[in-house]
């Protein structure tokens, strides 16, 4: 069993500039989501994982003023023949990543990668790239010289610290994993209240939010 008293967040900036990354760091973040879920124990009860879905691409969205598509699930929403939900994700991460949608084909890291290039060569890059313009047209708005995912990882440990204090505000521990919040499975209605309270009031957008029970 892992023991452990809350001390503070340890945030890791580019070049230590604020507002330039961020993420929050821990040993612990090294488990997989499985060993999380299934041997952590918080407050002496089993845990639930609740994070934010599409974080990232909600979180540019928001800031250049275009709503996000209204589905459970915006990376299976693309009507692509072929497409698969990994590659859709892949693409819409990169973007974000490298600050711009491709123009010819599919990012050379995704051509390359032996998992998602046997799927990219499925489906013709124009008709995604279309797509993606038409469903999420803010991906055209991505800077490459904005650091656009130094960007989402400010954000996303703002909103996170943000949750993390109201829920410890609470007299409930919790832990989290990037833009993941980590706690008992007794405070999850508390722990989607103030996830979904943070990310508005950093965005301005209410997010949808997947929850995640041991198996």
């Amino acid at each position: 069993m892992w023991n452990h008293v809350f001390e503070g967040w340890i945030q890791y900036y580019q070049g230590g500039l604020t507002g330039c990354g961020g993420r929050l760091w821990a040993s612990y973040m090294q488990d997989s989501e499985s060993d999380r879920l299934q041997d952590y124990i918080i407050d002496g009860e089993p845990v639930v994982e609740i994070d934010i879905h599409a974080s990232g691409a909600t979180i540019i969205a928001a800031r250049e003023n275009f709503p996000i598509p209204d589905v459970d699930d915006i990376y299976s929403s693309l009507k692509v023949h072929g497409l698969e939900r990994d590659l859709a994700k892949a693409v819409i991460n990169h973007s974000i990543s490298v600050g711009s949608l491709n123009k010819k084909d599919f990012p050379s890291r995704i051509r390359k990668d032996p998992r998602l290039a046997p799927m990219a060569r499925k489906v013709t890059w124009s008709n995604l790239r279309d797509q993606l313009k038409k469903q999420m047209p803010w991906l055209t708005r991505l800077d490459p010289k904005s650091n656009e995912d130094l960007y989402v990882q400010w954000k996303d440990s703002e909103i996170i610290i943000a949750t993390m204090t109201k829920v410890f505000e609470a007299g409930v521990g919790c832990l989290s994993v990037h833009e993941s919040l980590i706690l008992p499975q007794s405070q999850l209605e508390l722990g989607k209240a103030a996830l979904i309270e943070a990310f508005e009031h950093n965005t301005g957008v209410v997010p949808k939010l997947n929850v995640r029970y041991p198996s």
